[in-house]
């Protein structure tokens, strides 16, 4: 990896490299885990999982990268999980695909910016297709009246799946 011309140094930087895809906070974690044995994630590293995940795939430092990917499929929620899905697809990423995808067919989605979208949707427009179908056949969730829990049950008239309250029918 060192050895292309992307990190050659000239004779002013002796012993210097240049990593410009990284801020220093970033790299500084990325260090760290090389230099760990590379069981886990430090909370410093998972502070930064989303770049380290990108840089894991640059310099192919696959352990790394599975940690990360877990990181952020435990992180998914309804602002970022649009961003991790875009982050899956440059290298395609099947399980942080599928990960995103299915968070956001069952979960509220809010959509960044206007901007931020519409660039989405330029750069993966079948991918923007989906993620709309997903948010337009989703049933709408509503929580149990007795115990708070957002849940599909209260859709069909059954039980709530946490408390057991039962829901009167819909006409």
């Amino acid at each position: 990896m060192l050895e292309s011309d992307e990190f050659k140094t000239s004779a002013k930087q002796v012993g210097t490299i240049t990593l410009l895809e990284m801020k220093q906070e970033e790299l500084e974690a990325f260090v760290e885990f090389l230099y760990s044995d590379g069981s886990m994630l430090s909370s410093k590293v998972k502070q930064h999982a989303r770049a380290l995940y990108r840089a894991a795939d640059k310099y192919e430092i696959l352990r790394l990268r599975e940690l990360c990917r877990s990181e952020l499929i435990s992180s998914l929620n309804s602002t970022n999980s649009l961003n991790l899905l875009e982050l899956a697809q440059i290298p395609f990423d099947k399980v942080l695909n599928d990960a995103a995808l299915s968070y956001i067919k069952t979960n509220e989605l809010m959509f960044p910016s206007f901007d931020e979208f519409k660039l989405f949707v330029d750069n993966y427009p079948n991918l923007a297709v989906e993620v709309m179908m997903a948010s337009l056949t989703r049933t709408p969730s509503t929580s149990c009246s007795r115990c708070g829990l957002i849940t599909y049950h209260n859709q069909t008239g059954t039980s709530c799946c946490s408390c057991g309250f039962d829901y009167p029918r819909r006409s």
